[in-house]
């Protein structure tokens, strides 16, 4: 058999630089975002601020739901209830501290306490990921799709609360 030689490619000097950009090529970038910020503005356009003393039902829902379980951890805790076989310990009173705060921040319509808000969302939904991958039953993987489904739903809702929110004025600085 004769021996097949293979057509090696031609490779480029390394000391070739890459071309610098176009004028084509920036003109490109520039109405790409131009286009992105013409959609911008007109999302920005539709959405009105929140009147005063206007209170949408995600965050309504959302403080309810902060004080129920600010209240349900402060009954174990007056109840003594052990937990994995420990006591209350002052990282509970902590965490019905917090809770009551983001309660009373979600209803004075706090940019923050919004914030917080759907962090725990956040958190949750990734708990239930986790346990809905150890889900053995049925009732664990009606838990775990509703433990993604519902904090999902409303974080959703409150991102879109949030956006109508109008951001604190930082305090002038002195010069």
């Amino acid at each position: 058999m004769a021996e097949q030689r293979r057509k090696r490619k031609q490779r480029k000097p390394i000391s070739e630089a890459p071309k610098p950009p176009t004028e084509r090529d920036n003109d490109w970038v520039a109405r790409y975002a131009a286009r992105g910020e013409a959609k911008n503005a007109e999302a920005r356009a539709k959405l009105k601020p929140l009147e005063p003393g206007e209170r949408p039902w995600p965050l309504l829902v959302a403080a309810a739901l902060s004080a129920a379980v600010a209240i349900y951890t402060l009954v174990l805790m007056i109840l003594n209830h052990k937990v994995d076989g420990h006591r209350p310990s002052a990282v509970w009173g902590v965490w019905v501290v917090a809770m009551l705060v983001v309660a009373v921040g979600l209803l004075n319509r706090w940019y923050q306490a919004i914030l917080s808000f759907i962090a725990l969302c956040v958190g949750l939904m990734l708990l239930s990921a986790v346990l809905l991958m150890r889900a053995s039953n049925l009732t664990g993987l009606i838990l775990g799709v509703a433990g993604l489904a519902v904090p999902g739903y409303l974080m959703w809702k409150l991102v879109g609360v949030l956006a109508r929110v109008q951001m604190p004025t930082p305090p002038q600085r002195r010069k």
